[in-house]
């Protein structure tokens, strides 16, 4: 699992709580992402990661992704800049980039797990 600490690992909490799974597991390893991947890569473990480090993380070995939908809602990202200052054409063209980049995962749809 990832560090306790992180802004994530209390919604991953949630996820197991919802399906009714203990958190953490038993054995459970707290550490960054390259030693959770290398951890990964060498014996019969199970990790989660966020969707983006699966698909844009660097230097990640081949990894099994399971298809597990957790109960995790989607949560607001934005960018902030500074104010009175005028973008410069590259702020404009990452802004564009990352707006293109989440615009077809705008339209996946949360659905919570069911309880009972």
């Amino acid at each position: 699992m990832q560090r306790r600490d992180t802004f994530l690992s209390p919604l991953i909490a949630d996820a197991f709580r919802a399906l009714g799974l203990k958190f953490p597991p038993v054995g459970a390893v707290e550490g960054p992402s390259s030693l959770i991947s290398a951890l990964l890569a060498k014996g019969p473990f199970l990790s989660t990661f966020i969707a983006s480090v699966l698909q844009f993380g660097p230097s990640l070995p081949q990894l099994k992704v399971l298809p597990v939908d957790l109960p995790v809602p989607p949560w607001p990202t934005g960018i902030m800049m500074l104010a009175n200052r005028t973008r410069t054409p590259v702020v404009q063209l990452f802004i564009d980039c990352a707006r293109q980049i989440v615009k077809p995962l705008a339209n996946e749809s949360y659905k919570p797990a069911k309880t009972g």
